[in-house]
């Protein structure tokens, strides 16, 4: 197995900080998922996407672990039925955030205080942090680290429905690395100058403009 991304790693060792059962859901190429096997730290480890040839692929390349310790499941994840009641560490990554809320949609009736969601979607980032906060998710971290010159949000988020949501339309990121924090956004902040420049009524694109502008102004 080739070493992990940058990124992959980073979801990894934040997925380390937690036990229990190992979910990389919508596993793509399960590199993920088999270095959290290799890792020996979780109880259990499944890899879940909905692709065959996929599936397929991954049951030849993890041929000699038993199923005992390593599941790898053919099924369409925003129709997925935990097994188990234990805690869970779900990963939910590499997705347009439109499929990231369809999942989590489907897995919240299921969730406990104890089972955390490890989140980055590729895309519709504003849409998804709206649905966690309206629907009382509460974020235990968030961060942001940068790739060959993406950017990408990681959210630790819990379901809490006695507490009110503490996630917003922006993310602060405090403990991540300051320069990537103002490169983030600034480029955010140009994207919503330019959306505005067409289409000056619209109160969310204000909304979040005015966001990052405070986020940069108070990291700068």
């Amino acid at each position: 197995m080739n070493h992990l991304s940058e990124r992959l790693n980073f979801l990894l060792n934040t997925a380390l900080k937690y036990n229990g059962h190992f979910y990389d859901l919508c596993c793509d190429h399960g590199q993920l998922g088999i270095k959290a096997y290799e890792s020996n730290h979780f109880i259990h480890s499944y890899l879940i996407d909905v692709v065959p040839s996929i599936i397929n692929k991954l049951k030849d390349i993890c041929s000699d672990i038993p199923e005992s310790e390593l599941s790898i499941l053919l099924k369409d994840c925003t129709k997925l039925e935990f097994s188990n009641k234990l805690s869970k560490i779900i990963v939910i990554a590499g997705i347009g955030g439109k499929l990231s809320i369809r999942i989590l949609e489907n897995i919240m009736p299921q969730l406990t205080h104890d089972d955390i969601i490890i989140l980055s979607p590729h895309n519709n980032l504003e849409e998804v942090r709206c649905y966690l906060s309206q629907n009382k998710y509460y974020c235990e971290d968030e961060h942001l680290i940068r790739e060959r010159q993406k950017f990408y949000e990681v959210l630790e988020i819990r379901k809490q429905a006695k507490v009110e949501s503490n996630i917003g339309l922006v993310g602060k990121f405090e403990s991540s690395d300051k320069e990537v924090k103002l490169s983030y956004f600034k480029k955010n902040i140009d994207y919503y100058k330019v959306k505005l420049r067409f289409n000056k009524e619209h109160k969310t694109n204000e909304e979040l403009l005015s966001l990052y502008q405070e986020r940069l102004k108070s990291y700068e």
